[in-house]
């Protein structure tokens, strides 16, 4: 398994999530991003979605408030574009550790909390999106949230994440080891 921090995948998600901001006079503010990302988990279909997860993305590429890695073995799938909801479904993985960390910031950079609370913010929005159109399964998620109702999501996460993202990339590069 590689681990990748977050630029390696922002310029995916950045084209199939959400329209950029115009003139780039709307920022996200660190205090707002928890508030931000329970309100895509709530309503990842709502008019302004879209935008939100645009500013949300332009402000995690700036912050230095949070650290994210992403295992893309672990979720690699659902980051293609011609997944149903995809992008949108994979972004929120982001907003949710970056949540976890803005509400938690003694947790900054702890890979197994942020890939957790990363993982449940997914699996919310997936549901909506499902309830939306049972159509656009993802089996990989379908897998999580089947561990997540068996009670079982933290430690089948914890194994994955021991076994397959255990050593701290350098950002934009492989993890080794």
């Amino acid at each position: 398994m590689r681990c990748f921090l977050l630029p390696v995948v922002t310029a995916i998600l950045l084209i199939a999530a959400a329209p950029a901001v115009a003139g780039g006079k709307v920022e996200v503010q660190s205090k707002q991003v928890v508030g931000l990302t329970r309100f895509l988990e709530e309503q990842p279909l709502h008019a302004d979605a879209p935008l939100i997860r645009s500013l949300l993305i332009d402000w995690e590429e700036k912050s230095k408030d949070v650290e994210d890695i992403v295992c893309l073995d672990l979720m690699f799938a659902v980051a293609n574009p011609e997944v149903p909801n995809g992008p949108q479904v994979m972004v929120q993985f982001i907003f949710g550790s970056a949540a976890y960390q803005i509400a938690n910031p003694g947790e900054k950079g702890r890979l197994l909390p942020a890939q957790l609370a990363g993982l449940r913010s997914m699996l919310k929005v997936y549901g909506r999106f499902l309830a939306s159109d049972s159509a656009a399964r993802i089996p990989v998620l379908d897998e999580w949230a089947a561990k997540e109702a068996a009670g079982t999501l933290e430690s089948d996460l914890a194994a994955a994440v021991a076994k397959e993202c255990s050593a701290k990339p350098i950002e934009g590069k492989p993890a080794q080891g």
